[in-house]
């Protein structure tokens, strides 16, 4: 793959050009994203194919759950028997924003897939999946510590599968551009060398992560419970969210992880935020509770892809809401017009 220019030698110029106004830059860079020249969208769908899609399969990866080594079977962040099925009338089927791989790669769309493959991601292998989680599968849960602390569970090993996915795209990439391009170009030791620093960044993310799934586990068994979470208003019936968002700075003390649901439970939908139990967590807890549902509503749009709908609640959402979810949220922030207008539509 010889490593193409175009895109960011376009977005550097718009930058440069329009430093002294940020309206017009960005008025500037949408009108861009929107009309993408025909060569730079083949090369990010060619991009986006070889080093996502192959790297998101089971075979790739194991199970880790105290040194288990088998291969992982594709385990749910979000319960389908207990969650996801209350999406369903009869087709099984749901609706996930994902890129537009049809169209203009750049921006997201609504897609229908069966609720099996919703959430589901290379985790644990068939029998840690069963042996976890076959106590909060029946559909009955109630939101105490237990559930909640056996949910966060699943979310860390989601994240901490995410950490893997990127390393390994980021390290083959590296070997792709060094094989196949001059690795005496500053351009390309300056990439590797960024990519280099964000892998070992990765690296050191996934040792935290494991350590942390470990805690939370031994805090299951002892009852000693790890996490703590709040209920807030209760979302409108019709979707299903989960997000873990690691905020740990290396100068930090402590980890400091916050957790985002909203869960379509048997009889009501629950939407609340889990933190663990320590000062760095809790402080960012409060900060977040000030304001919840505009900022769990941001959070909702940075992790989009995250989101599972009904059909039928997918249908009513506002034009105007599905145009700000399928954005791409590396190139477009969120200000509170529109984190409310997200709100509005996903929460009573």
């Amino acid at each position: 793959m010889e490593f193409n220019e175009s895109f960011t030698g376009v977005v550097s110029e718009i930058v440069d050009s329009t430093k002294d106004d940020e309206f017009l830059r960005g008025l500037a860079l949408d009108i861009f994203y929107r009309n993408l020249p025909s060569e730079i969208s083949k090369k990010i769908k060619s991009i986006h194919n070889n080093f996502s899609f192959n790297y998101r399969a089971k075979k790739h990866y194991q199970c880790q759950y105290r040194g288990c080594s088998d291969e992982s079977c594709y385990s749910h962040d979000i319960s389908e028997n207990a969650f996801l099925k209350n999406l369903c009338r009869g087709d099984s089927e749901v609706v996930i924003l994902k890129r537009n791989m049809k169209g203009n790669p750049i921006f997201s769309m609504g897609e229908y897939i069966h609720k099996r493959n919703a959430t589901n991601f290379p985790g644990y292998c068939a029998k840690h999946d069963l042996d976890l989680f076959s106590d909060v599968e029946d559909g009955n849960q109630k939101l105490d510590d237990y559930f909640v602390n056996k949910q966060c569970l699943r979310s860390t090993r989601r994240e901490i599968f995410e950490v893997e996915c990127q390393i390994n795209m980021g390290s083959d990439f590296v070997k792709t551009v060094l094989s196949e391009n001059d690795e005496n170009n500053i351009l390309i030791i300056d990439i590797v060398g960024n990519f280099n620093r964000k892998i070992d960044a990765l690296k050191k993310r996934r040792l935290n992560l494991l350590d942390l799934h470990e805690k939370i586990m031994r805090g299951i068994e002892s009852k000693d419970y790890l996490v703590e979470f709040r209920e807030l208003d209760a979302g409108k019936k019709g979707f299903c969210f989960s997000a873990c968002l690691d905020l740990t700075l290396d100068e930090d003390e402590e980890e400091c992880i916050l957790y985002f649901y909203n869960l379509e439970f048997k009889n009501e939908s629950k939407a609340f935020v889990c933190s663990l139990k320590n000062s760095l967590s809790r402080g960012y807890l409060d900060n977040f509770i000030s304001n919840s549902l505009l900022n769990f509503s941001k959070i909702i749009f940075q992790k989009k892809m995250n989101l599972v709908f009904s059909k039928e609640f997918f249908e009513k959402i506002s034009e105007g809401v599905k145009l700000i979810l399928n954005n791409e949220p590396e190139l477009y922030s969120i200000n509170n017009i529109e984190a409310s207008l997200i709100s509005q539509d996903l929460f009573s």
